[in-house]
């Protein structure tokens, strides 16, 4: 019986495991695809049709909502949320610095391929709201995939002893945001439909790695923990 038990938990591990590397692999060929159709193209052909379905159902409600919520994704606060997961030692194992992490990593994908392929935005004519920079991709989308994306799974894990309601909350949230804030990007006229896919489709794989280097995220969870407490003490 036991031995049954030990060769089960082995074959989810490695099934876990397998599925982790597909979500790379499948993350990262959409986002090349994408990539080099903007490179070759400089567009996707269902970028204008998707755009302007999006436009036609603006409305002054819905332009107040999706403001709101595309600061949600924007670097500020996602700062903000990161370093107060860091912050408190009940939260920074499993929450804290695994979105660091994919914060960080999120940044970097962001920052080369916008530099290399200096997509320009949609016309300024489309814009709800002011917007600097190259578009394609879209930085919000990949933050809030990779951020909220991590959260959930830790969330659903049942890290950081968040339970019953709350936890139902906190989970609805996190699988939410990163779509609605995508969504707010191109209604908001500041991305193109590809941009907020590429930013998804990165998002997704950033999920997988930091997942499956958690031995690494822990290891550095500890230095802090360590950290901390030469500084202000232990934790009583």
């Amino acid at each position: 019986m036991h031995m049954k038990t030990n060769n089960t938990e082995l074959s989810n591990f490695r099934n876990s495991k397998a599925a982790l590397y597909a979500a790379i692999i499948l993350g990262a060929a959409v986002f090349a695809l994408l990539a080099f159709m903007i490179a070759t193209n400089g567009s996707a052909s269902w970028d204008s049709p998707l755009q302007a379905w999006v436009f036609s159902h603006r409305s002054p409600g819905l332009t107040t909502l999706m403001e709101a919520v595309t600061y949600i994704g924007n670097w500020y606060s996602i700062t903000v949320i990161v370093l107060l997961l860091l912050i408190y030692p009940d939260t920074r194992r499993d929450y804290g610095v695994p979105a660091a992490f994919a914060a960080v990593i999120s940044q970097l994908i962001k920052i080369i391929f916008k530099t290399a392929l200096c997509r320009p935005r949609p016309d300024a004519a489309f814009r709800l709201v002011e917007e600097g920079g190259w578009s394609f991709p879209s930085g919000h989308s990949i933050t809030a995939m990779a951020v909220f994306g991590l959260l959930f799974f830790a969330l659903l894990k049942g890290g950081g002893k968040v339970y019953g309601a709350k936890k139902k909350a906190l989970l609805v949230c996190c699988a939410v945001l990163p779509f609605a804030i995508g969504f707010s990007r191109v209604y908001l006229g500041v991305h193109y439909p590809s941009d907020v896919l590429a930013g998804w489709a990165a998002g997704i794989s950033v999920i997988a790695l930091t997942i499956l280097l958690r031995p690494v995220t822990d290891r550095a969870s500890g230095a802090l923990d360590d950290l901390q407490s030469r500084i202000i003490g232990p934790q009583q």
